[in-house]
């Protein structure tokens, strides 16, 4: 190596750490959707596959158990396939507060989930959006919620308004009119501390009742994400409020957003898995071995 200044190999030399962004500089910046837990329904695993983008790829498992029982038992007896929890809890409160959790995780969420055919012919799926909500999307469509199909196909819904995710309050919220009843109801989904300040009750784990949040559900809530975050998982939370009484349409969007998003029910939380670049490892290494430390700087959990 022939260097011109002497000082830019004495400053070189001189480095003990190096302070690294995660996503997209150790990780690939293409998240999968691995794990979603819903109290009173279970926790759901995406396993087998390796195409972040495609939805008809890989396979859903489901578990009756949270993510703790899950983790203080994981012997794999407690999963079943996720058509054996169709044909097992069809028609029940089970599969209604899973629905829920669908609607909200895929009108929450404004990325596109797609198939495209190339010059050559060739097909491949592809998506546009921030690549946190792509995972999400993808996971919905996989179970055939897709926002496209049930806006856009079926009509399900009329879309009314939004609040766009914001760094500061670390959330975003969309609102939607559904076609069948002429119901608004507002979605949102975010950081789960943020999240769980909103929600005033939940589904309680046991009976599947609506019942009102305390500190102890807190604490459990916290608990479950603590237990998908020890598995390298980014974990968001899911609300919604059905606002019955007022027929705002598009003039939701003139209105305060922090009084739009409170007084929220509780849905669920999902894990999200951000594979590391196979560079990253041999690259922390080659610091290690030059006495060099490493740290992540992360906004995750």
């Amino acid at each position: 190596v022939i260097v011109r200044k002497f000082d830019a190999l004495e400053n070189l030399g001189s480095v003990n750490a190096i302070c690294s962004d995660k996503t997209g500089t150790l990780t690939q910046g293409r998240m999968i959707a691995k794990q979603v837990y819903i109290p009173s329904v279970g926790t759901f695993l995406v396993e087998d596959f390796n195409d972040p983008f495609n939805p008809t790829l890989g396979k859903v498992m489901f578990s009756e158990n949270s993510p703790v029982d899950n983790g203080n038992n994981d012997n794999g007896e407690s999963w079943i396939t996720f058509d054996e929890f169709k044909t097992k809890f069809d028609n029940t409160d089970k599969m209604n507060t899973f629905h829920q959790w669908l609607y909200t995780a895929s009108l929450a969420n404004v990325a596109k989930v797609y198939e495209d055919i190339d010059d050559a012919g060739i097909k491949s799926w592809k998506a546009r959006g921030d690549p946190t909500e792509i995972s999400i999307q993808v996971f919905v469509s996989r179970l055939g919620y897709g926002r496209d199909y049930l806006v856009d196909e079926r009509k399900e819904y009329t879309y009314l308004a939004e609040f766009p995710f914001d760094s500061s309050i670390k959330r975003m919220t969309s609102i939607y009119s559904s076609t069948a009843d002429n119901i608004e109801t507002i979605y949102t989904k975010g950081a789960v501390e943020r999240i769980l300040n909103l929600c005033t009750t939940w589904n309680d784990p046991k009976t599947g009742e609506t019942i009102e949040m305390d500190n102890e559900t807190i604490k459990s809530l916290e608990d479950e994400m603590n237990q998908l975050s020890s598995k390298g998982l980014r974990v968001l939370a899911f609300a919604k409020r059905t606002s019955k009484d007022e027929k705002l349409g598009s003039e939701w969007q003139k209105i305060d957003r922090e009084n739009i998003e409170q007084n929220l029910h509780f849905l669920g939380l999902i894990g999200i898995y951000d594979p590391p670049r196979p560079e990253s490892l041999p690259s922390v290494q080659l610091c290690h071995h030059a006495g060099i430390s490493v740290h992540m700087a992360t906004g995750d959990h």
